[in-house]
């Protein structure tokens, strides 16, 4: 029997590799991902006590008034998409739809908002992680130039495939249990992504954040799925823009450190 190191997501896993050479599965690294996730989960402390700090206060404003309009205007968009269509061409089997309708386009308004949050959050990255770079990581040099336009080009592109994939498994969403498997699991991986990249460009170019990202895919995952769980807790959802980017700014230094 043959054994192997391989590298998955940045964490290290070993596969025993018989006649096939078959590698270990995804999940095999779940465990390492873990433990590497630690020393960033313990500046997530730092990150809610940002939420709360006098230079946030003005973002906070902007991260609650701005999460409150994009859900409304989601709820909306979704609602007259579904009231425009004439599913039987009979007016009060029409109109009893369109009632489900409305309740449905704010169950889909919901699932949709983490991934329109990560766009969001590009008008709100500079703020935020200037104010967790001076508070904890004085000796920084200045931003790369250019990292404002990387990092909406990234978030919005992050955030049409979570609004594409999101729709296309809609079906699969009403599988009791494949459901929250798949929401958590799809969305956790595109919010890390997105946030992640929005703030490490500032310091990295948009080729070398993915990088770095691609090494710690696994303990980032996990970072995204807990920061899309928040994304879907009322009330807390209206601060999780300031408490992704100031954690992942946190992520950022810890991860470039190793």
């Amino acid at each position: 029997m043959l054994r192997r190191s391989i590298v998955i997501g940045g964490a290290r896993a070993t596969a025993a590799h018989g006649a096939r050479g078959r590698p270990a599965p995804i999940w095999a690294a779940i465990p390492s991902a873990t433990r590497r996730l630690l020393p960033v989960l313990r500046t997530l402390p730092l990150a809610i006590a940002q939420v709360a700090h006098p230079s946030s206060r003005r973002v906070l404003l902007l991260s609650i008034v701005g999460t409150l309009a994009l859900l409304v205007a989601l709820v909306f968009a979704v609602g007259w998409l579904l009231a425009g269509i004439a599913w039987f061409g009979i007016g009060w089997l029409d109109s009893t739809l369109s009632v489900f309708g409305t309740l449905g386009a704010v169950g889909l308004a919901w699932l949709l908002l983490p991934g329109f949050l990560a766009a969001m959050t590009a008008m709100l990255v500079d703020p935020v992680a200037d104010a967790v770079e001076q508070r904890y990581y004085p000796g920084l040099p200045a931003p790369r130039p250019g990292a404002l336009a990387d990092g909406i080009r990234s978030g919005l592109t992050l955030a049409l495939v979570a609004i594409v994939l999101n729709l296309v498994l809609l079906p699969l969403y009403l599988v009791p249990g494949l459901n929250l498997v798949l929401f958590y699991g799809l969305n956790g991986y595109l919010v890390a992504r997105g946030y992640f990249e929005q703030v490490a460009v500032r310091r990295l170019a948009l080729a070398d954040a993915r990088a770095v990202f691609a090494n710690n895919r696994m303990t980032l995952w996990l970072a995204g799925i807990l920061l899309t769980f928040v994304t879907t807790v009322p009330f807390l959802n209206l601060v999780v823009a300031i408490l992704a980017t100031a954690w992942m700014t946190h992520a950022t230094q810890e991860l470039r450190a190793r």
